[in-house]
This record gives C-alpha cells, structure tokens and sequence, in this order.
C-alpha cells in the first residue's frame, strides 16, 4: 500500500499504513523498530517504484488500459479537503468562501485542494472545505 524509497541508495521497502503508524516520527523523519526487507531497484521492481523515480516515463513493467473520460471524475485524496480530477474537456467552477465568489475552470487533470470555509460548485457537484484559507489548483 506504501513505499519508501531511498533514491541515493536505489531501493525501496513495502509497507502498509499499519506498519508505518508503528514507526516513531522523528524532526519529520520516520524510524521503525520492524525489520522490513530492503529491495533494491531493479527493471523487474513494480512499476509503482519506477513511476515514483521517473513520472514522466511509464515503464514497459506497468499494464497500462485506456479509456475514454465522458464527464468529470473526482477521487477524495487521504488528506482532508483534496480532490485528483480529470477532466475531458473544461469544467466550470464557481469558488465561494465566505463572502467572496471566483469562477475558474478545471482541466486536463491535476489536484483541487478547499480550504475549510470555501466551496466550489459546478453543474454536477458541490464540493464543501471542512477544517482546515481558498482554492488551490495544482494542474498536472
């Protein structure tokens, strides 16, 4: 579910999120106390590690599936008030937080983060911010 990599070394070790909550945090740095088995990086490694060391390239390890978008998809990323999108074609949004209103679209894709007093609406959705200042948009 996770993988830590260590680049300057070229390899990586699978974790699930369960085993990193064992780990203590340390000035932003995690350390673990379980042995984990330390793979290095090879052709044959998975391709989620080679598209974390190389996103521009997808490797020929990786099945890839095409499809074609018809609407706009969203996908509730794990932190608090952030949204993957892709979107076919531009998708009108009205940004509202507070007592101010923006319009702005959504294309291609790329990451859409609420702050916790904003909304955004569209003509299929509305999206609310919960806990946590404006809209940012990170096109991919």
């Amino acid at each position: 579910e996770l993988l830590v990599i260590h680049g300057p070394t070229r390899q990586f070790i699978p974790m699930t999120s369960k085993q990193l909550e064992n780990c203590k945090r340390l000035d932003g740095q995690y350390v673990c106390t379980e042995i984990l088995p330390t793979q290095a990086i090879r052709p044959y490694s998975p391709c989620e590690v080679h598209m974390l060391i190389d996103p521009a390239k997808i490797p020929d390890s990786c099945v890839t599936k095409h499809l074609t978008l018809k609407r706009l998809v969203l996908i509730h990323l794990s932190s608090n008030n952030a949204w993957l999108y892709a979107a076919p074609h531009p998708e009108e949004i009205t940004v509202k937080c507070d007592q101010e209103e923006s319009r702005s679209s959504l294309t291609e894709t790329g990451i859409l983060r609420i702050d916790s007093h904003c909304e955004v609406v569209a003509a299929d959705f509305t999206i609310r911010g919960r806990k946590s200042s404006g809209v940012h948009l990170y096109l991919h």
